[in-house]
Parts: C-alpha cells; sequence; structure tokens
C-alpha cells in the first residue's frame, strides 16, 4: 500500500502520523486513505477496461457512509 508506510518506528497514513492520531482520538478507531481507496478502484476497473463493465459494489458489505460517498463518485 503506497499511503501506509513507516518512516523509522513510525506508522504513517498518507501524511499523517498514526501516533498522533492515537494520542488525539480515543482507541479503537478505524483509519482509512482516500487515496488508497481511489487508487484501488481505479487499479480494479483498469484491469478490465477491455471488457468495459459495470462495476457495483454491494452497500451491505461496507456500511461506512463516507466510504460509500468516496466510490459513488
Amino acid at each position: 500500500m503506497q499511503n501506509l508506510r513507516y518512516v523509522g518506528k513510525n506508522l504513517f497514513i498518507e501524511k499523517l502520523s498514526i501516533n498522533n492520531i492515537v494520542k488525539k482520538n480515543k482507541t479503537p478507531l478505524y483509519l482509512y486513505s482516500e487515496n488508497q481507496i481511489v487508487n484501488n478502484y481505479l487499479k480494479f476497473t483498469k484491469s478490465f477496461k477491455k471488457t468495459n463493465p459495470l462495476v457495483c459494489f454491494a452497500a451491505k458489505s461496507n456500511s461506512n457512509v463516507a466510504i460509500l460517498k468516496i466510490l459513488g463518485k
């Protein structure tokens, strides 16, 4: 994943330190990279470009409204 990486011993999601995020928020929590979601979708659709498929996403598989909005774009 290009948006999840270590810098030394610190884990970053995009340009944000996960340690800093955890200090400011209650845990457990979920972290998502919008850029990674978009990149994964584009890579997936590019794989099937020759067949020109209709790509659909089952909302039952993920009820996170923010992610659904990203995929809806």
